[in-house]
């Protein structure tokens, strides 16, 4: 594993992609579950959006650039919107990890942040929800940290659990 795995924005997507599946390492409830897998999905789901944004704004000036560059304040407009939405999502990111940690009893979250960033993602490759997990890295533009194995699981070395999205609970 490369040192990508202890950097702090990595930390983030992983516990928020761990957590949700996370019941027996943590001992969460029914209620815990449910709020944290929706947290995930509500962030899944904020995330497509802003990629949309920012393919849309990229594709505008990918327009500009292979054409007339004189309109030089259009295109640091839209290298400053770009950014911004990459901010946005980062924040979004962050948010959603406090509130996932805010869920968790003392003691849980004790256990959790006790955990190595290699156990986050044991969690994450037995439960398959890896690929939402590498596009949130990507849209970060954290694209480089991903290792080999992530990359040959979503290649279909385990296609059929790859990007299974965490369920709740039958309590």
């Amino acid at each position: 594993m490369g040192d990508h795995m202890n950097r702090p924005l990595h930390r983030l997507v992983m516990s928020i992609f761990a957590l949700p599946v996370m019941q027996s390492e943590l001992g969460l409830s029914g209620q815990q579950t449910a709020t944290l897998i929706r947290l995930n999905r509500e962030l899944v789901e904020r995330s497509k959006d802003i990629a949309r944004q920012m393919d849309g704004r990229q594709k505008e000036l990918d327009q500009l650039l292979s054409g007339d560059t004189s309109r030089t304040r259009t295109v640091k407009a839209l290298f400053e919107k770009i950014a911004d939405l990459r901010a946005q999502l980062a924040y979004a990111t962050f948010d959603t990890e406090a509130k996932m940690k805010a869920a968790l009893r003392a003691d849980q979250r004790s256990r959790f942040e006790a955990m190595k960033p290699m156990d986050l993602h044991r969690v994450m490759m037995s439960h398959g929800n890896m690929a939402d997990a590498e596009a949130l890295l990507e849209r970060l533009g954290m694209e480089e940290g991903m290792d080999n194995r992530a990359g040959m699981m979503r290649d279909g070395m385990h296609a059929g659990m790859n990007g299974a999205a965490p369920q709740a609970p039958a309590n």
